[in-house]
């Protein structure tokens, strides 16, 4: 008969033979497959770094605000030449003697561009040139004042208060009126000329 101590004894041998170590090749092996995934996802994943997109960003800014205002410059520089180019001319054409009105009129055509130049020349001719003659009628224009209203590198659109002083044979005393007109100006083989006068 077995005793309790041969009992244990067996029991523990079975037990021992039986026993099995945990097996962590395949923990390993999932390990591993986990790591590279996440490690892919992370490469992947990757955005771009912060700093030089702001850079980017703030070096389009800066050349859209030069290129704002290289074109800004230029049109006021425009603006100011065409002012300087084009108001004496204004007063000219608005001024006249029965004696010169014909002359004038050849004078100044080269100032005029487009359809005005040919307008211009059809009311000297029909209305203007025979009621100077006629009447004795003679002007005098003066610009009392200009500002441009809109410009580019080759239109400009200035706004002129003018008094125009006007005598006659029948009214020998001055009489002065005031305009204001709208004039563009076109440069046209690099001088500016008058498009267009129109009273507003």
């Amino acid at each position: 008969m077995r005793t309790s101590y041969e009992s244990n004894d067996v029991r523990d041998r079975v037990a021992a033979r039986l026993k099995v170590k945990p097996s962590t090749e395949g923990a390993t092996r999932d390990d591993q497959d986990r790591g590279g995934s996440e490690a892919g996802v992370r490469r992947g994943s990757r955005s771009w770094p912060i700093v030089p997109l702001l850079a980017v960003g703030l070096l389009l800014a800066v050349l859209v605000v030069g290129f704002l205002n290289v074109r800004h410059d230029r049109g006021v520089a425009a603006g100011d030449e065409a002012v300087n180019e084009v108001e004496p001319h204004v007063e000219q054409l608005l001024s006249y003697t029965p004696s010169t009105v014909s002359s004038d009129l050849e004078s100044e055509r080269e100032w005029l561009t487009g359809d005005f130049a040919r307008d211009y020349e059809d009311l000297v001719t029909a209305t203007i040139a025979p009621a100077a003659s006629e009447g004795g009628v003679a002007t005098t224009a003066s610009v009392t004042g200009v500002g441009v209203d809109s410009s580019s590198s080759d239109r400009v659109v200035m706004l002129m208060f003018v008094n125009v002083s006007t005598i006659s044979t029948a009214a020998p005393e001055p009489q002065v009126s005031g305009s204001r007109l709208r004039v563009t100006a076109l440069q046209v083989e690099g001088e500016w000329r008058i498009s267009e006068i129109r009273p507003i």
